[in-house]
């Protein structure tokens, strides 16, 4: 079953101790929360409710009185409606119902709910996690407190740095920028040259395709010429065959049979059939082809040699032809390799990186050094440690953006791009505990400007968080860092360990001492 049990309002855990080493509540009767001890401080009691008036004597005898509130029964299990209070010394008084005492479980950690010897005082055990808390919270500020002082540290070295710096930063961004270019030139002229080498490999692929398809074409159309030429010359060949018959036929007697052809008769036939007649007036090219008149060996017509004439027009043309080939464009350099490229670009990346640094470091001086005199940096101008530096808030809606001495502005995760602007730096507040940033963007209507306010929390690292708009256009986030965390911080908290660790002891002898005078009275009812 649940033991529901009511605890006092918290208290912070060196005061509980210094209440419980201030005295206990021995002299009342038996579960009395001390806030009610005057209800039972004289002869009579009453019930919290007025209902019924009793003598002091019958508080705690084992019968209730006041039935509705149980107020005469604090201290035993009487009444279902009455409350027992845990002294717990050494750690959180706490209010049980009246019907868990006396019932063998130890609900209370000093075990004052059951008979005395019953149970173990376990109250500082149950407060070691929270003893354990101010330890860790003494070192926690100690930290924190040391890289205060790391920053403070890193504020003076900077500041000797750009004292060093103001007279270099001006050619050393010069100089930096012309290796952007030079870079930006060759990262160029190495596209260009890669762009070429794509068009022309594309050229070349194109012409390839078109040679391909007009071979294609060619040898299409030559088949279909070819077979045309040899269906032409068989149906002429079979007219040709069919009319020699025709004659043949016609030049024998109809009564006669055909004389036998003779062997050269059928060879001169047949050699008809394929050699051409020569037209009128040409020599006979069968008769001696190649000879002269009378059969011997002549000279050739002109037109047998058909180049000689045009000896020098050859000539000329292949001189021509080489000459285009001298004066022709030189060869494209060869184009970079994917690993060269992405080479050349990584330099060009980082030639920009550091250009950007320089240029940054450059405003930062011209800023922060030369008009430091503009800004207020705070004690041991500790805040320049956030000088030219931005900050964000990442949240799931909306990213807060916070640069110290400079602007701010709020942003959507998934559109960096969408930006609105919450203000230009305005300033501390007079602890340094807030910075303002205010005549941002406009508002809709007649609200004032966007502004934000940025809470500065002691912690031992830096991060920012719990950005919101509590009221339209006006935002706020908080800024946890160790330059928020002070001096005092760190007083406090040793302070609060110093009485704590004075005082476990003295609890441990009071708590001794209570478990004796329990012990005592028990004895003495008995």
């Amino acid at each position: 079953m649940l033991r529901p049990s009511f605890a006092a309002a918290p208290w912070g855990l060196v005061a509980l101790l210094l209440v419980a080493a201030a005295g206990s509540a021995a002299a009342l009767p038996r579960g009395v929360d001390p806030s009610q001890a005057a209800l039972y401080a004289g002869p009579t009691f009453t019930c919290k409710d007025g209902s019924k008036t009793i003598p002091i004597e019958r508080v705690n005898d084992g019968y209730c009185d006041c039935f509705l509130d149980g107020s005469d029964e604090p201290g035993t299990p009487a009444c279902y409606s009455g409350y027992f209070w845990c002294q717990n010394l050494g750690f959180e008084p706490q209010l049980l119902s009246t019907s868990f005492v006396d019932d063998g479980v130890c609900d209370c950690c000093d075990g004052s709910d059951e008979a005395p010897g019953k149970c173990q005082n376990t109250c500082l055990d149950r407060s070691a996690s929270e003893r354990q808390a101010v330890r860790d919270h003494v070192a926690f500020v100690r930290r924190a407190l040391d890289e205060k002082q790391a920053l403070i540290s890193s504020a003076v070295e900077k500041q000797r740095a750009w004292q060093n710096r103001k007279g270099l930063i001006s050619s050393e961004v010069s100089s930096q920028a012309a290796e952007v270019n030079k870079l930006q030139a060759q990262v160029k002229q190495a596209e260009a040259i890669a762009e070429a080498d794509r068009q022309r490999l594309a050229q070349e692929a194109e012409a390839q395709q078109e040679a391909a398809r007009a071979a294609e074409e060619a040898r299409q159309q030559a088949g279909e010429q070819a077979a045309d030429a040899a269906a032409e010359a068989a149906r002429q060949q079979q007219q040709q065959q069919q009319q020699e018959q025709q004659q043949a036929d016609a030049a024998q007697p109809p009564s006669q049979e055909p004389e036998a052809e003779t062997d050269e008769e059928r060879g001169r036939r047949i050699a008809s059939q394929w050699i051409k007649p020569p037209a009128d007036g040409e020599e006979g090219a069968y008769e001696g082809e190649g000879l002269g008149e009378d059969g011997e060996g002549g000279h050739m017509d002109d037109d047998a040699y058909p180049y000689e004439d045009h000896e020098d027009e050859l000539d000329d043309e292949d001189y021509h032809h080489h000459g285009d080939d001298d004066m022709a464009e030189p060869p494209l350099p060869e184009p970079p390799s994917a690993a060269e490229h992405a080479a050349l670009e990584a330099r060009l990346q980082a030639a920009q990186d550091k250009l950007e640094a320089l240029q940054a470091e450059a405003l930062n001086i011209q800023r922060y050094h030369l008009g430091a005199a503009n800004y207020d940096f705070g004690p041991n101008n500790v805040f320049l440690a956030l000088a030219g530096r931005c900050i964000k808030d990442q949240g799931k809606r909306w990213i807060y953006e916070a640069c110290f001495f400079d602007k701010a502005v709020q942003s959507e995760p998934h559109a960096p791009k969408n930006r609105v602007s919450l203000g230009n730096w305005h300033g501390f507040n007079s602890d340094y505990t807030q910075a303002y940033f205010t005549d941002g963007d406009p508002c809709p209507g007649d609200l004032p400007r966007r502004s934000l306010t940025v809470n500065l929390v002691c912690d031992d690292k830096e991060h920012m968080h719990g950005g919101e708009e509590p009221s339209t256009c006006i935002y706020r986030t908080n800024l946890s860092t160790p330059i928020a965390c002070k001096e005092a911080d760190l007083i406090k908290a040793e302070q609060e360990l110093q009485q704590l660790e004075r005082h476990e002891a003295e609890i441990r002898s009071q708590i001794a001492a209570a478990e004796a005078a329990r012990r005592d009275v028990s004895k003495t009812e008995l």
